[in-house]
């Protein structure tokens, strides 16, 4: 009886730590993000912060292409298959980077063929398609911890 109890809380323990690492990690996040979205609100302006928040904003609608919900999904196959891991993370990998290049492609094509940009809104569109770009690869690896229950090595990862 002890020996299923102690096995119960150890795997009790695992998937607490796991959620208090994630956890951890959203709340330095966010924090990390609104002090950085403070200052370059304060260094660039209302007129330039405006750019920029209008032409991330539209970035993210782009890029949801390259969600196509498969966080779940992925997540799910990793835990029920761990002998399909390489086949799994390969066309995972392949429909993102798809989907995100679609995106970052549909970006450009709007930013700098729809008129009235101006030429910071245009510089901001191309930087907005290189970060669309680079998406995929950590949202991967991220996934692959959260399904062995290893959270902490992206949480560190992130931080």
């Amino acid at each position: 009886m002890t020996e299923i109890g102690n096995k119960a809380t150890g795997g009790f323990r695992k998937y607490l730590g796991n959620s208090a690492w994630l956890m951890g990690d959203s709340l330095l996040t966010n924090l990390f993000t609104l002090v950085v979205l403070a200052v370059v609100a304060r260094v660039l302006g209302p007129e330039n912060y405006g750019a920029y928040a209008y032409v991330f904003s539209l970035a993210q609608l782009f890029a949801v292409l390259g969600q196509m919900g498969l966080d779940g999904l992925l997540t799910r196959e990793l835990v029920n298959r761990p002998d399909d891991h390489p086949v799994t993370m390969g066309t995972a990998g392949g429909l993102r980077f798809l989907g995100y290049a679609l995106g970052a492609l549909g970006c450009l094509i709007y930013g700098l063929a729809v008129p009235g940009h101006t030429e910071t809104e245009r510089w901001l569109f191309v930087a907005a398609f290189v970060f669309i770009l680079i998406t995929p690869g950590p949202i991967l690896l991220e996934n692959w911890f959260r399904a062995r229950v290893e959270a902490r090595y992206s949480s560190m990862a992130r931080m």
